[in-house]
């Protein structure tokens, strides 16, 4: 047992959809082009899938902890398969505990946001011009539906019934 939180590199690069709970990874292809990722053993493939996985379901806290990892994943994990993972790249120990993947996925959106609006043309109030994109909103007409048409026909429906 040792302390320390697992850490998945490039977490962004498995991740699916951002916004969905619970969290859904990306599994690549071209991993089987990757001498690193062929070089494991098939027991240290699963394992590194298994972490993937648990990873995303602990929300980016994972503890360096073979009981718990043990636990989450049904099997026996040991020192000696993380750090054979941690060696080769795939996993890193970060000594302090990670902010939580929601977290800094709503950071990442709210500063996406931010310098979009940042790009975004605005309409100056004094001129009162509509906002680029919004120019042709004057020419569409609001739909006028005739509700006695409706009427008429349900009342008919309804006699018919009787």
């Amino acid at each position: 047992m040792s302390d320390g939180w697992i850490v998945i590199p490039n977490w962004d690069r498995y991740q699916h959809y951002a916004d969905r709970a619970p969290a859904w990874i990306k599994d690549h292809a071209s991993q089987l082009d990757d001498d690193e990722y062929i070089s494991l053993t098939f027991a240290q493939r699963g394992l590194l899938s298994g972490i993937r996985l648990a990873y995303a379901a602990s929300d980016g806290r994972l503890p360096k902890n073979t009981l718990r990892v043990s636990s989450r994943l049904g099997q026996r994990v040991t020192e000696r398969q993380l750090n054979a993972l941690r060696d080769a790249g795939f996993i890193d120990i970060s000594a302090s505990r990670p902010v939580s993947l929601t977290r800094a996925r709503e950071r990442a959106l709210e500063e996406k946001r931010r310098e979009e609006e940042k790009k975004r043309p605005r309409a100056s109030k004094r001129e009162g011009k509509p906002e680029p994109g919004r120019q042709n909103a004057g020419g569409y007409q609001k739909f006028d539906h005739d509700d006695t048409a409706d009427l008429e026909l349900y009342e008919r429906l309804t006699g018919q019934l009787q």
